[in-house]
């Protein structure tokens, strides 16, 4: 009988970190977001990399500009809603 609980348990236990997004996906899937509702830019997934809460991206250089510039709300924004004490782009 207590074998039974044990597969269960253990899957139950697993099954917690089923839905978890790693942190540098969560950053990238809302930086896109904001600067789409934003500033009407819009990033594929594949044009912005994350490492280590530095947010690096690969554009247009106007699309680039208009980021930069607007750099420290960007950045605001998301470590308000992120919960995050560091965060840079480039």
């Amino acid at each position: 009988m207590e074998e039974d609980k044990k597969p269960s348990s253990i899957k139950s236990f697993l099954s917690r970190f089923k839905t978890l997004v790693p942190p540098n996906k969560k950053i990238k899937e809302l930086f896109i977001l904001e600067l789409n509702n934003r500033y009407n830019i819009e990033l594929e997934p594949n044009q912005v990399r994350v490492m280590k809460n530095h947010i690096y991206i690969r554009t247009t250089p106007i699309r680039k500009t208009v980021i930069l510039q607007n750099k420290e709300l960007i950045i605001s924004l998301l470590k308000e809603e992120l919960n995050l004490t560091y965060l840079e782009i480039s």
